[in-house]
């Protein structure tokens, strides 16, 4: 779940609230992830090519069901950059993920382009990956979602194919998000 603050007209704040489910084999792991801080910063005010700074804190839970690397903090900076025309957007993010062992350093990126059906459903294709800074293979994930929005609600899906061999088969996201 994930909660949008406009602060200023070039700040706004995000509270994400991820619930994980893990599968390996035939055993399935349930647990609540990290929870995720952020605040997104744009240094110029134009429409022509909107871009901001994101940072993004995450804080470990409690939730002892979930591998290690979950249950750790970490901190992130992004570049990030969108662009409108008529139905169509494009929606980036590159940038720096981090947690206090210099092993858990990666390159992040992700990127979405989007196409508004109607006023409230639209329709992205997404694509998604990391890599870590003292190498190893790049995780990188693909696929199509669809959201729909009304009331300052959003309810979205994604199916992510895995298509790296560092990646994990298949990712499936379901969003629910508030804006204020």
């Amino acid at each position: 779940a994930q909660w949008f603050w406009g602060i200023h007209r070039m700040v706004s704040a995000e509270l994400e609230l991820p619930v994980v489910r893990l599968q390996d084999g035939t055993q399935a792991t349930w647990g609540l992830g990290r929870v995720g801080v952020g605040l997104k910063f744009a240094p110029w005010d134009t429409e022509r090519f909107p871009f901001a700074i994101r940072t993004e804190l995450e804080l470990p839970t409690a939730s002892q069901s979930l591998p290690e690397e979950m249950r750790t903090g970490s901190g992130a900076v992004f570049m990030t950059a969108a662009l409108k025309r008529g139905a169509w957007s494009v929606q980036t993010d590159a940038g720096y993920e981090s947690d206090r062992a210099a092993e858990d350093r990666a390159l992040v990126f992700d990127a979405a382009g989007l196409f508004e059906l109607t006023e409230h459903a639209t329709l992205h294709a997404e694509w998604t990956g990391e890599r870590a800074v003292k190498g190893g293979e790049w995780q990188s994930y693909a696929g199509p979602g669809l959201s729909y929005a009304s009331a300052g609600l959003r309810v979205g899906t994604a199916i992510m194919a895995g298509l790296t061999d560092g990646s994990g088969r298949l990712r499936v996201v379901v969003s629910l998000g508030r804006e204020f």
